[in-house]
């Protein structure tokens, strides 16, 4: 077709825009495919990176200076000093510190990665809640700094990775797809089974 209408410069682009949009088109439906496909990830709330000076008690009294590396209204993710173990379910102590100015909550020790520990925070009072509030969300220099290291937009490649997106889309549905077949081929009867026990149920 297109060897044909060569001739025609007019129509030759015109069949190769309409190629090109619906390939394009394509892979902006295997992006909707691949999306959907995957599993939904839930956090209760937003964490926050950012690295916070801290003190941390634990419950034999001892107290160690560490520095958070997220935060997030239920819980902060702190990093020990080496050699420092804390095993999960423990109840600990962590002071906030900005200059002066502290905020002590009181926590539970729920995840351990090496000198990683995330501890979730327990009942708080409406003093605690604030004080922790101030020293983590309200911290200006703290969105000051998130602002500032933003990437730059990059339309090209946001369009990349969209397309990457759309053609792995299309591989999973067509393997759905491939599956599906293959198991009706090995199992033709389940199709009919179905339909007559759909049938039957119809049945007055």
């Amino acid at each position: 077709m297109l060897a044909s209408n060569y001739e025609n410069p007019d129509l030759f682009m015109t069949i190769i825009m309409n190629m090109l949009w619906t390939v394009f088109n394509v892979l902006l439906a295997g992006a909707c495919v691949a999306v959907s496909l995957e599993s939904r990830q839930i956090r209760q709330s937003p964490r926050v990176s950012a690295t916070l000076p801290a003190i941390l008690q634990t419950p034999d009294g001892m107290a160690f200076r560490c520095d958070t590396h997220d935060f997030s209204e239920q819980g902060l993710g702190v990093t020990l000093p080496p050699g420092v173990q804390i095993a999960p379910g423990s109840l600990v102590g962590v002071t906030l510190t900005r200059g002066d100015d502290e905020a002590y909550v009181p926590c539970k020790v729920v995840l351990c990665q090496g000198q990683r520990i995330g501890v979730k925070l327990e009942p708080l009072t409406p003093e605690q809640a604030f004080n922790y509030t101030q020293m983590t969300f309200g911290r200006a220099d703290l969105w000051v700094d998130a602002w500032n290291a933003a990437a730059p937009d990059a339309p090209l490649s946001a369009l990349r990775n969209v397309l990457n997106i759309g053609v792995r889309g299309i591989r999973l549905f067509a393997k759905l797809s491939r599956d599906t077949l293959t198991e009706k081929l090995k199992h033709p009867g389940i199709g009919k089974a179905r339909s007559s026990s759909d049938s039957q149920v119809k049945q007055p």
